[in-house]
Formats: structure tokens, sequence, C-alpha cells
């Protein structure tokens, strides 16, 4: 069989379901051998019995097989995907937030302390500069001369020498 009893466009609704599912698979699975993740900001940690983790491992395999045979039935191939994109657009993201996230901007959430801006917002800054650089970096096929700096302006937009 080679899945010709398919069209085109149901072929790749079919493909991205399974993949979806493959990647949450995988995800499941890292989280099964790492158990915690910690940075400064989280700490995510899996919470699994014995007898309910040996339950979740038996039907990730059993999903895993399904999902083989049901690809080589209808056809399906592996899609190549660069992860550049993927961490160039959550990089980009971040960007975004935390050019929010400067004390100048967070007035819309309540009066911000006058010392705030001065303490922080170039910290915040810097931040939005690093998280912009990085998205860049990884969104480019070769890698990327490091710009030159405008003292005035950093990638929030903001006046540099009003917050330092």
């Amino acid at each position: 069989m080679n899945g010709n009893w398919i069209n085109t466009a149901q072929r790749n609704f079919i493909h991205a379901s399974l993949q979806s599912f493959e990647e949450t698979l995988a995800l499941a699975e890292g989280w099964l051998e790492k158990r915690v993740e910690m940075g400064t900001l989280y700490r995510y940690q899996l919470h699994l019995t014995p007898e309910r983790e040996a339950e979740v491992r038996c039907l990730i395999q059993a999903a895993r097989e399904e999902l083989a045979t049901m690809s080589v039935a209808l056809g399906l191939r592996p899609r190549g995907e660069s992860v550049n994109r993927l961490l160039s657009g959550h990089f980009s993201q971040c960007w975004a937030e935390l050019v929010d996230t400067h004390p100048q901007r967070l007035r819309g959430y309540g009066a911000v302390d006058p010392h705030l801006p001065e303490t922080f917002g170039s910290a915040f800054e810097h931040l939005a500069d690093l998280a912009l650089r990085l998205s860049r970096l990884f969104g480019e096929e070769s890698p990327a001369p490091v710009p030159s700096r405008d003292p005035g302006r950093s990638a929030t937009g903001m006046e540099g020498d009003n917050h330092a």
C-alpha cells in the first residue's frame, strides 16, 4: 500500500497531525528521562508513580509502533525542518515581550516607581537586545556580523541615555 487513496491536502493534514503526536511522544519520553528542569525563574517536574510511568512507557511504545505502521501504509515520509526558524521565532517573541517589560512601558499596569527605570531600564534594554540578536543569528543562513551599536538607541527603541 502506498497511500494513493488520499489527496495532497489530506496527506498534508494527516502528516501534520501524526507529526504533532510523534513530537509530543518524544517530548514525553524526554521528560521521563530528565524528570526535572530548572532555570532561574522556573522549575518543571514530572510527577508519576512507578506504576503510572510503566503504563506511560508502554503506551508511548505502542503509539510509536502504530504511528510507524500507519506512516508506511500512507506513504508518509519524514520532513526535514530547521530548528533555526523555531528558535528565531521564539527569541523574536521574547524580544517583543522584553520590550514591553521595560519600566517605562509598565505604566499600563499601574504607577511605576521612579527608581525602577533608573535601576533596571538598561538591564531590560540589554535583555531585549540579546533576544533580538539571538533571533537574528538563528534566523540567518550564516552568522551575522556583530552590529555596531548606536549609543543613542537600543533594540527596545528607547533612548539609552534616559535609563542609565
